[in-house]
This record gives structure tokens, C-alpha cells and sequence, in this order.
């Protein structure tokens, strides 16, 4: 009961929230200078560059696959987010697909490489990229003690790496650190790059849509993103829950009423949204496409374009 008194009072903090207009935004304000500069440069840059008619945020991008999707579907047509994209991109041609802004971002340092090696080969092509790597989805911005998960097979790249230490097998050697970016503070700042430099008719029509997979810190990002009043700008959201994560982190002591409160979190979200006139158009699924992800990606990935 007290976490369905919780969620309705901060949804009636969204519903009065204003949202942030270009006047409001201050850059040094929202503490993102401490945040990836050149990956953060870059992000603004292509944000006011009129390129973006839609916008895709992909929170856990673990080794960059559904950017892959989104831009080069043909690779990867059984999977279920394609219909997604369909539906609000339009028509899968490179030619519309570059009119997408993806912003990626992913925690764990073993995936630096291969995920800066996308996001280079993608830019060449013409596509709108930036993925901030060594990066978690936070509430706050600055560092944070992240888990890597060295267990799992290793055809699963890691899925399980998480801020929470909810496995006895993440041992002190598992442990890394990587940079936090306060996301709902970000959303609020793209928000009024956005808004303030793109033409009307292109702003009324522009999509954006996420996946969250952060593994167990969407309980603590989403509500943020509900008191900032971030979570309606999205059209549709894919969201992974974890209650499971919380209920074993080792560091965590956890009621049986907190836990089933947690697991009814997603179902009460829901239903509160619903109520909330400019949510209506939120699409907040629990989709979890992870196909394709496993194993090696042998896909090419695209050639520059020629100058």
C-alpha cells in the first residue's frame, strides 16, 4: 500500500511538472561536465544539428546490437524490436534510418573496444551515433563501483554486469569502476537542445523510443526520471526489470514486503500512467530482445561513405 502511496504522489508531481524549455537549460547546471566530455560534445553537436527526426536511447547497450538493428535490420530480421522501429521510424531504407539520432550507453570496460569501433564505422556511414562507453545509467553524475560478470558464459558478453553485487561468484576481482551519468538530468537537457532547435512540424512528429536493460538500477532511474518529468517524452520503452537483482544483492537487507512491492512496481506504473493525460502516448513494455546478442556477431559492419 505504502509504495502505491509513494508512486502516486510523485505522479502527481508529474503531472504538474513543466518541462524544461532551451531558457532553463544550463550545461554546467545539470554537473555533465564531469561527464565523458568528447562523447558529450559530440552528443550536443548532434543535437542542434537538425539532424534528428527521431531519437533512439539505448540504456545498456552491452556490445552495441540494437543499435546494429536499428540501422541495418536486413542483418537481423527475426528480431522482435523491429516491428518497433517499424512503427515509429518508418520504413527500414538507410535513407530514413539516417535520420535517427541513437544515443547508446554501457557501463562495463570489456565492451570499449568492440563499441567504439561500431560507433566509428557507423558515423562514417552517414548514421547518427554516439555511445557513451564506460558509462552507467545513474541518478547521480560522477563514478560508481560497478560488477562485471565473469561467470557467465562467454557467449553472453557479460549480460549480468550490474552496480548491484547480486551473485556470490562477483568477487573482488570482478569489481571495476566506470563513470555515472545522471540520465533523467540528461533527458532534460537534450530535451531543450531539442526543443529549441528543431523546426515545429519536425518536433510534433518526432519519435522517441528506449530500451532500459541496466540490471536492477532501472528501480532507482525510472522514479528519477518521473520527478524530473523525463518519462513522458518517450513514446515507447522497453524496459528489463530486475527485482531478483535487489532481492539477493549481498549488500542488501530486503523485507518480503519490499520485495513483492518491487515486483508490482512495473504493473502499478502502468496503471498510474494511464491516468496521466500527456502519458497516454507512452508505450512502457517489457520486451526483452536479446536475440542476436549471443555469440559472435559476424555481420560487416558498413562502409564509409565516399566523399
Amino acid at each position: 500500500m505504502l509504495q502505491v502511496l509513494v508512486i502516486a504522489l510523485i505522479l502527481v508531481q508529474l503531472q504538474s511538472h513543466v518541462w524544461a524549455s532551451h531558457n532553463d537549460i544550463n550545461f554546467n547546471g545539470f554537473g555533465l561536465q564531469n561527464v565523458h566530455q568528447v562523447k558529450l560534445q559530440r552528443a550536443i553537436t548532434l543535437l542542434k544539428s537538425k539532424r534528428c527526426k527521431h531519437i533512439y536511447f539505448d540504456m545498456g547497450t552491452n556490445v552495441g546490437i540494437q543499435i546494429r538493428k536499428l540501422f541495418e535490420p536486413r542483418y537481423y530480421e527475426k528480431a522482435p524490436i523491429l516491428p518497433v522501429f517499424r512503427k515509429y521510424f518508418g520504413d527500414p531504407t538507410p535513407e530514413a534510418r539516417k535520420q535517427v539520432c541513437a544515443f547508446g550507453f554501457e557501463a562495463s570496460r570489456v565492451h570499449t573496444p568492440r563499441l567504439e569501433k561500431i560507433d566509428r564505422a557507423y558515423n562514417a556511414a552517414g548514421f547518427p551515433v554516439v555511445i557513451f562507453t564506460e558509462t552507467a545509467v545513474s541518478t547521480f553524475n560522477g563514478n560508481v563501483t560497478f560488477f562485471l560478470d565473469k561467470f557467465s558464459s562467454s557467449k553472453f558478453h557479460g549480460w549480468g554486469a550490474s552496480v548491484l553485487h547480486w551473485s556470490e561468484k562477483m568477487s573482488n576481482q570482478s569489481v571495476a569502476t566506470a563513470g555515472a551519468i545522471d540520465f533523467a538530468l540528461f533527458l532534460k537537457f537534450a530535451h531543450g537542445i531539442l526543443q529549441h532547435h528543431t523546426e515545429p512540424k519536425i518536433w510534433q512528429q518526432m519519435r522517441i523510443i528506449g530500451k532500459m536493460d541496466i540490471e536492477g538500477s532501472e528501480f532507482q532511474v525510472v522514479p528519477r526520471m518521473i520527478y524530473e518529468g523525463m518519462l513522458c517524452l518517450f513514446h515507447d520503452l522497453n524496459i528489463e526489470w530486475h527485482p531478483d537483482f535487489i532481492d539477493v544483492d549481498l549488500k542488501s537487507k530486503t523485507s518480503a514486503e519490499e520485495s513483492t512491492a518491487r515486483n508490482n512496481f512495473p504493473v502499478v506504473l502502468n496503471y498510474w500512467l494511464s491516468q496521466i493525460d500527456r502519458c497516454k502516448n507512452l508505450e512502457l513494455s517489457k520486451m526483452d530482445d536479446e536475440m542476436y546478442g549471443a555469440g559472435v556477431d559476424s555481420n560487416p559492419l558498413p562502409a564509409p561513405v565516399s566523399v
